[in-house]
């Protein structure tokens, strides 16, 4: 990442740079759930100045599958897609699935809405997963509480076991992408998490630093809060 504008402390312009090419900061990154953005080609995202697409890890494990869309060339052939994507790692499913799913130090269970069959994904396969879909920049698997889940006290064991993930998932992805040269390898983003408590986040952040990863994501935020609290928080 390349800082090309400092107009204030909290006003930049810059260059990421990933294997499949520039993105230029600040910028909206559309969501593609399923690898495409719904009701519309990559011609007509593209036109809407739209550099870089997010996919689901998740929804895209169930269904078509990693397998086949890495068989097919991985997301940016199974899309048509010719720029960057971003893959998120399943932790927002641990929030938004919370009646579905159970969560463990190894990993989370969730039940299949359509089959009700059992997924489970844990730091080592949410490497796994986001590797062979070919996304350029992949997201450590986390737990993300919601509002209701601070009251009860659940914050600090998030926190800290979205640490211990962090470490897993550094390690796999080092070993998944040992072969490969520097400008061939996807970028990893560690996730601060924390709640709405400034000392929480503070420590996420530090950690996150701490690891070998490429850049920070800020989660657990817009799962209830109000605007100004979520300001607050950025």
């Amino acid at each position: 990442f390349t800082v090309q504008n400092q107009i204030s402390t909290y006003a930049r312009s810059g260059q990421l740079n990933t294997r499949a090419g520039l993105v230029t900061t600040p910028t909206f990154m559309p969501v593609g759930t399923r690898g495409a953005v719904k009701g519309l080609t990559p011609e007509q995202v593209r036109a809407t100045g739209a550099q870089i697409v997010l996919a689901n890890t998740y929804h895209l494990h169930l269904q078509p599958g990693e397998k086949v869309v890495e068989k097919l060339g991985g997301l940016h052939r199974f899309t048509g897609w010719k720029g960057p994507m971003l893959t998120d790692s399943g932790g927002f499913q641990v929030f938004s699935l919370a009646h579905t799913r159970k969560i463990t130090e190894e990993g989370v269970s969730f039940k299949d809405p359509k089959t009700g069959d059992k997924v489970f994904i844990s730091p080592e396969i949410s490497m796994q997963i986001q590797l062979k879909l070919g996304a350029d920049i992949i997201m450590a698997f986390d737990d993300l509480t919601g509002l209701d889940e601070l009251a009860k006290g659940r914050t600090n064991e998030a926190l800290a076991r979205t640490e211990r993930w962090l470490e897993r998932c550094v390690a796999e992805f080092k070993r998944l992408t040992s072969k490969l040269k520097e400008n061939e390898r996807p970028l990893l983003f560690g996730i601060s998490q924390g709640g709405l408590d400034n000392n929480l986040r503070k420590a996420s952040l530090e950690f996150i630093q701490s690891q070998d990863v490429d850049g920070v994501a800020i989660g657990g935020l817009s799962v209830g809060e109000s605007r100004q609290e979520m300001h607050a928080m950025l």
